[in-house]
C-alpha cells in the first residue's frame, strides 16, 4: 500500500488546468475515433461503440503511462536516510507496570537496562511504491528486506513461566546479573519488546508483551491513579503465540515523504513542512525546533512523543 505525497502538491489552478486538458484531449479523440469508423462504412452506432471503446483505451494507457512515469521520478529522487527510535524508558515502563516502581526502575539500570535502541538506514525504496525496500538495521548490523515490523527485546526484563519459574502468574520480572548477561534464542519469547511497524495511518510503535499478563493488568486495576486510559490502548492479540501488540504511538507516514519526492519550489516545501506538523500534532508529537542562525546546524529531525523519541536525517 503507497501514501500519497504532499510532496506532490499542486494548486487549484493546476489540478483544474490540467483536468481541462484531460476532457479536451479525451474529447478530440472520441470525435476523430468517430469520424474514422464511420468513414469506414460502420453504422453511426457502431462508431459511437468503437469510439467510446478507443476513448476507454486511451484513458486506461495514459493512466498506466502516468504511474510508470510517477514511480521513476520517484526512484531518481530518492534520497537514502537514516531513523533511530528511542522510547522514553522510564515513563514507558512505569505507566505500562513493566516496571513496579523507581527503584526496580533503578535495578533494571544495574543489570545493563535496555541498550538496543531501533536503528535502521532506508538504502532503496520498495519498487511499487513510497516505502522502505532495502534496509540496513544499524543496531544488528545486517541488510534485510523492510518486513514491515523491526523490533527489540527489552533487555534485563523477562516474563516469568507459571510451570518452569513456579510463579504464581506470569508477570514481567527484572533479571539477575548473570541472567541478563546471557544471550538466549528465546528472547522474543522471554521477554517483552519494543517495536516499529507500517500501519495503516502510519509507523506504529509501541510493546509487545504476554496476553494472559495483559489481561490480568486491566481486569485488576493494577494501572497507577490517573493512568486508567492506558487499558483501553490499541491491543491486538494473537493467540497461537500468546502475544498482545500494544500499539502506543503512530508516526505519520509523509514525515518521510521528503526523502522519496523534491519540492519544485519552496512555497510547495513550506505546505508540505505545514500538513506533516498538523499530522503529527494530531498524534501528539511534536518537532524540535531548529537552531537559532548563531547555533550549529543540525542535520537530524527530531522528534518527541509522550514515550518516544525519533530522530531521522538524510545520508
Amino acid at each position: 500500500m503507497g501514501y500519497m505525497s504532499p510532496m506532490g502538491y499542486t494548486t487549484r489552478g493546476e489540478s483544474r488546468w490540467s483536468s481541462f486538458k484531460r476532457i479536451a484531449e479525451f474529447a478530440a479523440i472520441f470525435v476523430a475515433a468517430l469520424l474514422f469508423f464511420h468513414g469506414c462504412d460502420f453504422s453511426w452506432r457502431q462508431g459511437l461503440g468503437l469510439a467510446i471503446l478507443a476513448g476507454a483505451c486511451y484513458g486506461l494507457s495514459y493512466g498506466l503511462f502516468k504511474s510508470v512515469e510517477s514511480l521513476r521520478q520517484s526512484r531518481r529522487n530518492f534520497h537514502p536516510y537514516s531513523v533511530w527510535v528511542e522510547p522514553n524508558w522510564g515513563k514507558l515502563l512505569l505507566d505500562y507496570r513493566l516496571i513496579k516502581d523507581a527503584e526496580d526502575y533503578r535495578r533494571w539500570h544495574e543489570v545493563g537496562g535496555n541498550t538496543r535502541l531501533i536503528g535502521f538506514t532506508v538504502l532503496k525504496p520498495q519498487h511499487d511504491c513510497d516505502l522502505p525496500g532495502l534496509i540496513y538495521r544499524d543496531v544488528r548490523h545486517d541488510f534485510v528486506t523492510w518486513t514491515e515490523t523491526l523490533s527489540e527485546p527489552i533487555e534485563g526484563m523477562k516474563f516469568t513461566d507459571p510451570f518452569l519459574d513456579k510463579a504464581e502468574r506470569v508477570e514481567p520480572v527484572v533479571e539477575e546479573k548473570s541472567d541478563a548477561a546471557e544471550e538466549d534464542d528465546l528472547d522474543f519469547v522471554l521477554r517483552p519488546v519494543v517495536f516499529f511497524a507500517l500501519g495503516g495511518g502510519g509507523y506504529e510503535m509501541g510493546l509487545i508483551v504476554r496476553d494472559s499478563w495483559w489481561e490480568w493488568i486491566c481486569a485488576t486495576g493494577q494501572l497507577a491513579p490517573g493512568n486508567e486510559e492506558i487499558a483501553k490502548t490499541e491491543a491486538d492479540t494473537n493467540h497461537l503465540t500468546g502475544e498482545t501488540r500494544l500499539t502506543i504511538a503512530t508516526l505519520p507516514a509523509s514525515e518521510f515523504d521528503g526523502y522519496y519526492h523534491e519540492a519544485e519550489d519552496l512555497e510547495k516545501l513550506r505546505k508540505w513542512r505545514d500538513s506533516c506538523d498538523k499530522q503529527l500534532t494530531q498524534n501528539g508529537w511534536t518537532r524540535k525546533e531548529s537552531r537559532g542562525m548563531d547555533e550549529p546546524a543540525d542535520p537530524w529531525e527530531r522528534l518527541k512523543h509522550k514515550y518516544f523519541t525519533v530522530q531521522h536525517r538524510g545520508i
